[in-house]
C-alpha cells in the first residue's frame, strides 16, 4: 500500500492509503508520506516536521481566558458588565446588587483558586492538560445569594 499526503501551502491536509494510488487533478499536490506523518505536520524540501507543541505560557493563558469569559457572561447574565463591574457593588446600599456582589466576588476567588491549582498540576506534569472543555466545566459553580 502507497501512503501519500496531500500539502497546502506546506502543511499537510489529508493523508490516503491506496493501492493503486489515484491520479488527481495536478492542482493537487502529493507526495510519499511513508513513515510518521500526520495531518497538520509542515512539509518543506522533501521533510515532514511535526507542528512544536504550545508554549506553556500560551497555555495558561488559553485557559485563564476561558475562566475569565466564563465569570464575564455570568456576570452579564445578571445585568452587570462583567465581573469586574459586577463586584464594585459591594458596598452597595441596595441589598440585592450587595448580596449578588458578594456572592461573586467569592465565587471569582473560588474559580481562581481552582484554575492556577489546575494550571500548575499541568505545568508540573502531574496532570495531563484537559481539554478546555473539560477544564471549563470542573471550574466551581457560582451560588447566588436567595430571597434578596
Amino acid at each position: 500500500m502507497t501512503t501519500k499526503a496531500r500539502i497546502e501551502q506546506g502543511r499537510v491536509v489529508e493523508l490516503m492509503t491506496a493501492e493503486p494510488f489515484p491520479g488527481f487533478h495536478p492542482s493537487l499536490v502529493w507526495v510519499d508520506a511513508s513513515g510518521d506523518v500526520e495531518v497538520g505536520w509542515t512539509y518543506m524540501n522533501g521533510q515532514f516536521t511535526p507542528p512544536k507543541p504550545p508554549a506553556p505560557e500560551s497555555i495558561a493563558d488559553a485557559y485563564i481566558g476561558a475562566l475569565q469569559q466564563v465569570m464575564d457572561s455570568t456576570a452579564r447574565s445578571r445585568g452587570y458588565d462583567d465581573i469586574k463591574s459586577a463586584i464594585t457593588y459591594l458596598q452597595s446600599s441596595i441589598p440585592k446588587f450587595a448580596a449578588e456582589a458578594n456572592s461573586m466576588c467569592a465565587w471569582r476567588d473560588a474559580v481562581w483558586r481552582y484554575g492556577l491549582n489546575e494550571i500548575a498540576y499541568v505545568q508540573s506534569a502531574f496532570k495531563p492538560l484537559p481539554s478546555l472543555e473539560e477544564f471549563v466545566s470542573a471550574m466551581p459553580s457560582i451560588e447566588w445569594p436567595e430571597g434578596v
